[in-house]
C-alpha cells in the first residue's frame, strides 16, 4: 500500500473533546470572583483558542486586561479548571471510531494543543485511555504555539514521519495556518468552536461535517 497518510495529529479542544462547558464555568467563577461580568456559552466559544492567558484576555473587561492583572488572574482560572476540567467534558461523536480506525490502519495517533501541557495530557489519559498516542503535547517551553508550525514538526520529527505524510484536524484556523505553514495535509471540522464560514476561508484540504468523512478520506488517501 502506498500511504499517503502515516500520521494525524488532533487538536483537542473543539475536536476530540467537547471541553466548552468546563471551560466556561471555569472562567466564569473567576470573572465573578475578580468582580466582572461573566460571558454568555457563545462568548467563550469564540474565545477560546491560543492558550488560557488569550483566552482569558478575551473575556476580562478590555480596559482592565492588562498584563499585571493577568499575571493574577490566570493562574485562578488555570486553578479553578485544574479541579474541575471533568466534570461535563466527553469526546464528540464518532471520536473514538475514528480513532479505532487509525490504530488498526497502523496511522500514528497525536495530540496537539495550545492549552497547558499538563491539562492535555491529563484529558487525553483520562478519556482515551486504550489509545496510543506516539505524542501528546500542550504548550511546550521555547516552541511557539500554533499557528505557528514548530511544534507539527516537531511531532513529525519526533515520530521519523515526513510532514508531508502527516494530516493535521482541528476546529479552528489556527490549526489549519500551522498545518499549511509545516506543509501538512489539513482537516478542518465543524463540530467545533468556530464557524464553518472562517474554517472555509483558509482552504483546508477537507471540512468534515462528521468523522465518518474523515475515514472515508483517509481510505481514498491510502488506498
Amino acid at each position: 500500500m502506498n500511504t499517503c497518510c502515516k500520521a494525524v495529529i488532533f487538536d483537542l479542544d473543539g475536536t476530540v473533546l467537547d471541553t466548552l462547558q468546563d471551560l466556561s464555568n471555569a472562567m466564569n467563577h473567576t470573572l465573578a470572583s475578580f468582580g466582572f461580568p461573566q460571558k454568555e456559552v457563545s462568548h467563550h466559544r469564540s474565545a477560546i483558542g491560543n492558550g488560557i492567558r488569550k483566552y482569558a484576555q478575551r473575556c476580562i473587561p478590555k480596559n482592565l486586561a492588562t498584563e499585571d492583572l493577568l499575571d493574577e488572574f490566570v493562574p485562578v482560572a488555570a486553578e479553578d479548571y485544574k479541579n474541575n476540567c471533568m466534570v461535563k467534558t466527553a469526546p464528540f461523536e464518532g471520536v473514538c471510531e475514528l480513532l479505532d480506525f487509525l490504530q488498526e490502519m497502523g496511522i500514528s495517533i497525536n495530540i496537539l494543543s495550545n492549552k497547558r501541557n499538563d491539562f492535555v495530557n491529563k484529558l487525553t489519559n483520562h478519556y482515551f485511555p486504550k489509545y496510543r498516542f506516539d505524542c501528546v503535547y500542550g504548550e511546550l517551553p521555547g516552541i511557539a504555539k500554533k499557528p505557528d508550525p514548530a511544534a507539527a514538526l516537531k511531532i513529525a520529527a519526533d515520530c521519523g514521519i515526513d510532514p508531508s505524510n502527516v494530516i493535521i484536524i482541528g476546529d479552528s484556523v489556527y490549526d489549519i495556518l500551522a498545518g499549511k505553514n509545516a506543509g501538512m495535509k489539513t482537516i478542518a471540522v465543524t463540530w467545533g468552536y468556530q464557524d464553518r464560514d472562517l474554517l472555509a476561508e483558509h482552504n483546508p484540504d477537507l471540512i468534515a461535517d462528521t468523522t465518518e468523512e474523515i475515514i472515508d478520506y483517509l481510505k481514498t488517501l491510502n488506498k
